[in-house]
């Protein structure tokens, strides 16, 4: 390097040089293996930039973009042993720079991390003499800063400390210098200077306004995490003070993705042996404040950026979430809030997104979250802060999933309203999982991700509430009412077979989220039991409850029959359901109407109801009908009001209704063929709908429109035709039983069925080959006997054509026609009504 020695001329002129130095800088990069163009180039470059220094002082080598370039490239000078004048010279410029300019200090940073990089790459041969030299210029930097925060210390210490209050733009001020910025600049120079620094960010305590505010530096958020609380608390009093986010630009022009990653890699091992390969931050070892950090640091970046550092594929904050809450079987309340915070940011800022960016299942780690939750509160008296922050969660969680029904809430409603809001917009969700485990179609990723995550807010708020009515005795009658009908139609499910859905995580969710909410129930109702009576019946208005606990008595879980049966007996001891059902009648019988249009819809679609069917059967003939509608029963020999009439003929059709439903979905007798005990169960529907008809026909032809009356006669009678030519003698007998009663009753009010019918169950009557014994042709035979038909159908008129006896347009007329007639006879007082009634024809 003799050849450096001396000053160059100044006969060129700056643009000259300038020229000259770039011409050679790109023949060193054309040919980095050319010794000879390596030195040319640093030569040139030297006189260059020591002449731009002299000529003017305030044009930085770093922070000067056409000085950068040149300057970079010369830093191998500081590797020369025993340098010379010039290269002395050189590097006195650079220190004095980095003293005074931040700007510089940023600058030199960030290129020597690329310059590193390109050196890697071209020098593959070489790689260990570049790791080298880069090494001993980090020592460089380290001997700088450390120099230099010794002497901000020193002159610190001879500072009247008064002089330091309301001290502003630290630390470019008369007192200090840059190196304190480049400690937060290159964090990695915390671990030798940590004691260094700490005692000069100390010796600032007194003002209570010193922070940062112009910079986002990655060692700012390595010390948000400090193991000191004064540090910690300036570090996040600087972030706290920052007026807009980080954002991409900012973020890559420093270093923090290996802060934050370094960061989390200290959290996923808080509390194991430290790894030799992470990167050694002092930081706290309190669980809550660390995750408080990791909260303010996730407050304080845009999407991008998170994205950029907090999820990459093996430090992913959800995944270290995650694992660190499966791995504490009792997590302390403080920590699982700075959690939740955490989480809370996320939401605020992906959205619905935040679904698709946390690279875990969804609902393993949604359903940890809730875990933990119930964890603390039954372990110990959960806090009202706890309790208050969790609803503050389940808010905005409720905002990021997706529901049409949702409505806004405002952030300052109750916790209570909050938590009522999600089960009434969400109630039905474990309903539609149902469905659709049974159905044959299969979602696609957005609709089941709909569904489950509806679901397990769901089952985790009900279960929330239900469990902190049992373990602090929380009882408000209001409550219990809600919580029970948003539970109530769960109960009648039964689990669901594995194996006959594709979508295995989701009949694993309703299976598993069915289990829990059924042993919580079973809980619910054995701690109500050990209340007083008085008790019980001021937190369970029975007038209001009575529709839920008709669906416990239905239940196809024998236990909540059992626990519901106990609970009743303990408010009516005396004489228990004609008590209660004379108390209740009203919300009884809608409970039952409710049960009914359920197991219809279930049926409809394809669930496996058979266990419900005999459920709703036995309830029906042991209990309610005759309860109700028996010969002793509390409507017997009672003048009913209009309401109760009313009621009465819905409780008649629903059950119509459901008989003919199922026959007609299964009149191919493909139920018949799974579960055979079906079709008696359900026809015994009828069989109370005839029952009901004969005790209480009155009040309903009086009440209602005759053509609403047909429809579930008529439809009864068409399916029931297709099952008397099955070979089931049980079931003929049942069926041919109700058929008769049918006849006997439409005769009964001067009604006959239409031809095409009657031709049906003639044929049916007179076929030697039908299964119906002689005796049973000739009573269908009488009961037809009063419904003659007065025309003559034969050939193919008389063919099983469907369209024949459904095409409701041309037995419209037909029907409607004599109703109008009687009813305006009605009015005149006409005395030919009954001969008018008489040609009424079922339609």
């Amino acid at each position: 390097m003799d050849s450096l020695n001396g000053f160059r001329s100044n006969e060129e002129t700056f643009s000259d040089q300038y020229n000259r130095v770039i011409e050679l800088l790109q023949r060193k990069k054309d040919s980095p293996h050319v010794k000879l163009c390596t030195m040319q180039f640093l030569e040139e470059a030297l006189h260059y930039v020591i002449n731009c220094h002299r000529e003017n002082p305030s044009r930085h080598l770093f922070c000067t973009s056409e000085l950068t370039v040149i300057t970079i490239e010369m830093l191998p000078l500081f590797a020369i042993p025993n340098p010379e004048l010039m290269i002395m010279q050189f590097r006195q410029i650079i220190e004095e720079e980095l003293r005074q300019c931040f700007l510089c200090v940023k600058v030199f940073h960030a290129e020597q991390k690329q310059l590193y990089q390109r050196y890697v790459k071209v020098y593959t041969n070489e790689k260990e003499n570049a790791d080298k030299f880069f090494t001993n210029l980090k020592k460089w930097i380290k001997s700088r800063v450390r120099g230099e925060l010794e002497m901000i210390k020193l002159n610190l210490e001879q500072v009247d400390p008064l002089e330091l209050i309301r001290l502003e733009n630290f630390p470019n001020s008369v007192v200090t210098t840059t190196a304190f910025l480049e400690v937060l600049l290159d964090p990695m120079l915390l671990i030798s200077l940590n004691n260094l620094f700490v005692d000069i960010l100390l010796h600032f305590k007194a003002d209570e306004s010193f922070k940062l505010t112009c910079y986002y530096l990655p060692g700012v958020f390595v010390v948000a995490l400090h193991e000191k609380a004064e540090v910690r608390n300036w570090a996040r009093l600087s972030l706290q003070g920052m007026t807009k986010p980080l954002d991409m630009k900012e973020f890559q022009s420093c270093n923090f993705t290996s802060s934050i990653q370094a960061i989390l890699q200290k959290l996923k091992g808080l509390d194991n042996p430290p790894d030799k390969a992470s990167i050694q931050f002092i930081l706290t070892k309190d669980l809550a404040e660390a995750w408080k950090g990791v909260k303010l640091i996730l407050s304080v970046m845009d999407q991008n950026t998170i994205l950029r550092s907090f999820f990459e594929r093996d430090l992913n904050i959800i995944l270290i979430l995650c694992d660190f809450l499966q791995s504490f079987s009792n997590i302390k309340e403080p920590i699982f809030i700075e959690i939740l915070g955490c989480l809370e940011i996320l939401i605020d800022k992906f959205g619905f997104q935040f679904w698709y960016n946390i690279s875990y299942p969804t609902i393993p780690f949604f359903q940890s979250l809730f875990t933990a939750r119930s964890s603390i509160r039954t372990n110990s008296s959960s806090s009202k802060k706890l309790d208050g922050i969790f609803i503050k969660f389940l808010l905005k969680l409720r905002q990021i999933i997706p529901n049409r029904d949702i409505k806004p809430l405002e952030e300052t409603a109750s916790e209570e309203t909050i938590m009522m809001t999600i089960l009434a917009e969400n109630q039905n969700v474990i309903e539609d999982i149902y469905i659709e485990c049974h159905s044959s179609s299969y979602l696609v990723d957005n609709s089941r991700l709909n569904l489950q995550l509806r679901g397990l807010l769901w089952s985790n708020v009900i279960i929330d509430m239900f469990e902190g009515l049992i373990l602090f005795d929380e009882y408000y009658a209001e409550k219990n009412v809600r919580l029970l009908k948003c539970i109530h139609k769960i109960i009648l499910m039964d689990m669901i077979e594995t194996g006959r859905h594709l979508d295995k995580d989701l009949l694993a969710f309703f299976n598993d989220s069915l289990t829990k909410l059924q042993k919580l129930m079973n809980r619910f109702l054995k701690k109500l039991y050990e209340k007083d009576s008085r008790i019980i019946a001021s937190v369970l208005p029975i007038h209001e409850i009575s529709p839920s606990l008709v669906h416990f008595l239905f239940s196809t879980n024998g236990s909540f029959m059992i626990e519901c049966i106990t609970l009743l007996k303990k408010l009516y001891p005396m004489n228990t359901y004609v008590e209660w059902v004379q108390q209740c009648t009203t919300p009884i019988i809608e409970g039952i109407l409710d049960i009914l249009n359920t197991f219809v819809k279930w049926t409809d679609i394809g669930c496996d109801t058979f266990k419900l069917a005999g459920s709703i059967q036995q309830l029906l003939l042991n209990v309610f009908s005759p309860t109700i509608f028996g010969d002793k029963g509390i409507l017997k020999n009672h003048s009913l009001s209009q309401d109760i009439v009313l009621l009465i003929f819905r409780y008649w059709k629903g059950l119509w209704h459901t008989f003919t439903h199922v026959f007609k979905k299964y009149d191919d007798l493909v139920f018949a063929t799974v579960h055979r005990e079906v079709i008696t169960q359900v026809s015994s529907y009828a069989e109370f709908a005839i029952a009901i008809l004969k005790q209480h026909s009155t009040p309903v032809f009086s009440t209602i429109d005759p053509e609403d009356l047909t429809h579930p006669c008529y439809q009864t009678l068409k399916y029931i035709i297709g099952l008397l030519e099955c070979n089931n003698r049980d079931l003929i007998k049942r069926l041919l039983q109700l058929t008769c009663d049918i006849l006997y009753v439409l005769t009964k009010y001067k009604l006959t069925i239409e031809n095409t019918l009657y031709v049906k169950l003639m044929r049916v009557s007179n076929e030697s080959e039908s299964y119906l014994n002689g005796e049973e042709r000739n009573d269908l035979h009488i009961a037809l006997s009063k419904h003659v038909s007065n025309e003559h159908l034969i050939g193919l008129m008389c063919e099983d054509n469907e369209s024949s006896y459904m095409d409701t347009s041309s037995s419209s007329n037909h029907f409607t026609e004599p109703i109008k007639e009687y009813k305006k006879s009605i009015k005149l007082g006409n005395e030919k009504k009954k001969k008018v009634y008489k040609k009424v024809r079922f339609a």
